[in-house]
């Protein structure tokens, strides 16, 4: 996971990383760890990556929209 990177916003209570089609392509595309993108998106079990995962592959878009996860 070290060589991901993100845009990110931090204040002194929360890390936000911008997610974008490029970035969910680079996580889903296959070389990231499951426990990596649990990590990355903050999960506790494996059905809430499975469910992102699922979003991912069955078209998710953003139209120009930017998304943040809170870390």
């Amino acid at each position: 996971m070290d060589t991901l990177s993100f845009n990110t916003i931090e204040t002194e209570r929360l890390i936000l990383h911008e997610m974008t089609p490029p970035v969910f392509h680079t996580l889903f595309g296959g070389s990231v760890s499951e426990p990596a993108l649990m990590h990355v998106f903050g999960f506790h079990t494996q059905e809430e990556l499975d469910v992102q995962r699922a979003k991912y592959h069955q078209g998710m878009a953003t139209f120009n929209k930017s998304f943040y996860t809170i870390t």
